[in-house]
């Protein structure tokens, strides 16, 4: 997610984007053994800003939808 991160201009719309990427069903948040990260964790992560010490042990996957979106 570290290169995700260099895409927007500060961490909090890092964090707003993707939480809206998730929202919209276009990513997943994955721990990086590939589990998808339960729902009820992604505020925690995203809105209170917890992701920003945790971004080395998740990844995002990128769902057919979100495929579409970018074809």
């Amino acid at each position: 997610m570290r290169i995700v991160l260099t895409v927007y201009p500060n961490a909090d719309a890092f964090k707003q984007r993707v939480l809206g990427l998730i929202k919209g069903d276009d990513v997943l948040l994955l721990a990086m053994d590939d589990v998808e990260v339960p729902a009820w964790r992604h505020r925690e992560l995203l809105v209170d800003g917890t992701v920003m010490q945790e971004l080395d042990g998740m990844k995002l996957r990128i769902t057919d939808r979100g495929a579409a979106r970018v074809a």
